[in-house]
Order: C-alpha cells, then structure tokens, then sequence
C-alpha cells in the first residue's frame, strides 16, 4: 500500500527514479530506490511514508488493491520440499499458514493506521 500509493509517485513520478518502494521481510521493513537522481531527497520521502500510513490519504478500495498484491506472493505455487523446508526452518505449520491467509484477507484501513502508529511513527 505504501510502496503503490505513496513511495511511487514521490519517488518515481515526482522525483525521476527508475523505481522505489518498500519491502518487509523477516521482521524488518526496508525502503528502497534504483537509478535514484535525487537519492539525498528520498530519505525525507521515506520519513514522509509513516505520516501517509496514518493519514486518511486511502481508503478500504486501497488496501483490498494492496491485499491482492501480497497474495501474489502467498499464493505463488510452492513445491512439497519447499513447504517441508519452510516448517522445517521457521516452524510454520500448512494450518499456520492457513490462518495467516485469513488474517490478511480481513485487513482493513484501522489495522494499517494501528501497525503504522505503533512501529513507524516516532
């Protein structure tokens, strides 16, 4: 939702990189750019992505677009070993992995304003 609705336009649109956004993996949110002409400046538009997740700058529409775009991911196809590796490395389990689908599919706008507030805002 950031990346899509905030980080592109500022980065790319406004300030003429080939690309930008955020990712989170592994506990840890990261904010890119590439082949970025104003790098300097970009890290003020990365201070300005808390305040956009708080704002009332998007709607439900906006993070239903988002959720569909995480499921790309969650539901890209999975072979039986790398199902193994992933509860066999990280302990979590098909029916963990079951609840987690449903929990991102029930995401709305006052969870990410929540998520925001509490890890983005100083």
């Amino acid at each position: 939702l950031i990346s899509t609705k905030f980080l592109h336009p500022e980065i790319r649109e406004k300030g003429g990189a080939y690309g930008g956004g955020a990712s989170a993996s592994d506990g840890a949110l990261t904010y890119y750019s590439y082949r970025d002409p104003k790098n300097l400046e970009t890290f003020s538009v990365y201070q300005r992505a808390a305040e956009f997740g708080i704002s009332d700058e998007y709607n439900q529409t906006d993070v239903n677009e988002a959720i569909l775009r995480v499921f790309q991911g969650v539901d890209a196809p999975v072979t039986p070993g790398a199902r193994g590796m992933r509860h066999f490395l990280t302990g979590i389990s098909d029916e963990m992995f079951a609840q987690h689908r449903v929990a991102l599919k029930s995401v709305k706008v006052e969870d990410i304003k929540r998520v925001c507030d509490k890890y983005l805002v100083d």
